[in-house]
Order: C-alpha cells, then structure tokens, then sequence
C-alpha cells in the first residue's frame, strides 16, 4: 500500500469513527473550512479513542494499559518517532502545527486520559455541577481545543462559555441515550451513561439544573462568533435532548440537522 493509499484510509477510518460516535461534531464540522476539516475529524477520532476506554474494557488493569498505550503514542509522536501503526495515531502524527499548539493537543489529550480514572474506578457522582466538571474535562476541552484551531484569537470568555456549552449538550445527550436497564451500581468499570443515568434517577433535578446552566450559557452568548460555529453549533441541540429525554423519545436526524444548520446560519442557540 502506498503512503498516499494509507492516508486516505486513515482518514476513512476517523471519518467513519466520528459518525458513527460523535454524530452531533460531525454534523457541526461539515460547515468548517475545507483545508481544517480533516485536522478536526481527526482530533475527534482521538479523544473518541480515549473517552471509550471504559466501554472498551472489562476490567480496572485493562483501562490502565490501554491508558498507558495512549500515553506512549503521544510521547512518541512528540518525540518525532514513527507512530504506531494505529489509523488515528498516524493520522495525529501527519497533521500540520508544532509549538504550543501541538503541546495544547497533547495536554488535553492526556488530560482525558486520566479523566477516564472516574469510570475505571467505583464512585458515584455527587451533584450536577460534579457531573458538569467531569463533562468539561473529557469532552468541553475537546471543543475548546477545536475552537482554537479555527480561530485562536477569540476572547478566553469565549472559550470558557464553548467548554461549558459542550459539557451541558454531552450530558444532555446521554442522559437522553442512556440505557437505564444497565445503570446499576458495579464494582469497577462502567460507562458515563450507566452512571449518569443512576444519577439521574437518585438526582430529578438534575434536567433542571441543566436547563439553568444552558440558559445560562445563551445568556452569555447572544451571538457565537462565526469563526468557532463549526466546533459547537450542535450545542443548540442540548435543550432539545432534555426535552425528548423526559418523553422517551429521540432526536429525528433530519431534525437534529435543521437545528445546527439554523443555530449556524443565525449564530444563535
């Protein structure tokens, strides 16, 4: 297989990955300029990659190697040495950037790595604010960090207010998803939506909360800049999922289209 023919189906595979896991991105991300889409793809391929341990392995140890295993990818790639034979790992280590903002990948990166340690271990969450700070570590630095790549000279309220918008759509989707026959307590590793939904149960005002928290968010931002759209405009479809959430129901995707296509047009939530 030639390097070029290696490319293209690395590509393939982080496409298809962030479709079939991160439908929502990957809806948003069709509207980013066409010489940054495959760098953004790619950067969600890789925390998909990490965020999915849990539901990956069966037991704590398992976790803890394959956490191990991203941690050395990455040091790898920054040390300049060849990349694992891995379609996200070789496809991180052909993007274009150094410096700081290749350090910025890599730290949040890691930092999800060691985020999974919550569900790698038995616990419970606490309150919704609790549940918000974990979603902000796994999945709102991911937004951020895509936010910077398309326009890194937005203000930092601006930044703060994606990571806190992408926390609130992440849990408002999975508590719309969550399979509630399988949200009992476990000894050991579980998923986000098992625990979320045993929360969710001992907690009601949790939808609540995040309606205030999502008000909140629109509040602060009348308009979203145009620059940073492609990286949260599937935001706009957190309050959906809590409405649908209460009624068993879910998102038709032609729907759930027409909202990001209108929160980008527009700019507004």
């Amino acid at each position: 297989m030639s390097d070029q023919d290696r490319h293209h189906q690395n590509a393939a595979y982080c496409l298809s990955e962030v479709r079939k896991y991160a439908e929502d991105q990957f809806i948003s991300l069709q509207f980013a300029p066409r010489e940054q889409h495959a760098r953004l793809i790619a950067l969600h391929a890789l925390a998909l990659e990490i965020q999915r341990i849990p539901a990956t392995v069966s037991e704590s140890p398992l976790g803890a190697i394959r956490q191990q295993w991203w941690r050395d990818a990455l040091a790898e790639i920054r040390d300049g040495q060849t990349p694992r034979a891995h379609p996200v790992v070789e496809s991180i280590s052909q993007l274009p950037g150094a410096g700081s903002e290749a350090e910025a990948c890599r730290s949040v990166m890691l930092s999800i790595i060691d985020g999974t340690d919550t569900l790698l271990q038995p616990g419970e969450f606490g309150s919704t604010e609790q549940v918000l700070a974990f979603a902000e570590r796994q999945y709102g630095a991911v937004a951020r960090l895509v936010a910077t790549v398309l326009s890194p000279d937005e203000a930092p309220e601006i930044f703060d207010m994606i990571s806190r918008l992408e926390a609130v759509h992440a849990v408002s989707r999975t508590v719309c998803e969550a399979v509630r026959q399988d949200s009992e307590p476990v000894q050991g590793v579980e998923t986000f939506a098992q625990r979320l939904a045993r929360f969710d149960r001992r907690h009601p005002a949790m939808r609540d909360e995040l309606r205030a928290a999502l008000a909140d968010i629109t509040r602060k931002a009348a308009v979203i800049p145009a620059a940073v759209m492609p990286g949260i405009a599937h935001g706009a479809l957190a309050g959906g999922y809590l409405e649908r959430a209460g009624r068993g129901a879910t998102y038709h995707p032609l729907l759930k289209r027409f909202a990001i296509f209108r929160t980008v047009l527009t700019g507004r939530l």
